[in-house]
């Protein structure tokens, strides 16, 4: 299966990137975060399952985004009540 990505973006007005996610060669969904600033990568994660928190750059929500085998659930941390669920 081909690697596939999609955008997690937040739901403020501005709605940044957040984070990429898709299935990877072996089926196994995947978050992508990269940091970068002027074109220079300051830092880059690949999460393959778990527990992740990003926080929004313009509104400072915190998100949480729960990586299961089938899904990413992308919420907010203080309800803990799902925003989106994407597959």
């Amino acid at each position: 299966m081909p690697r596939r990505e999609k955008e997690l973006r937040c739901f403020c007005n501005r709605e940044p990137l957040l984070a990429t996610y898709g299935i990877d060669s072996k089926g196994k969904l995947f978050v992508h975060v990269k940091i970068y600033k002027a074109k220079r990568i300051f830092g880059e994660l690949v999460i393959e399952g778990g527990v992740v928190k990003i926080r929004c750059r313009e509104c400072l929500r915190w998100h949480t985004i729960r990586v299961y085998q089938d899904q990413a659930v992308l919420q907010e941390t203080d309800e803990d009540l799902p925003i989106s669920i994407v597959t």
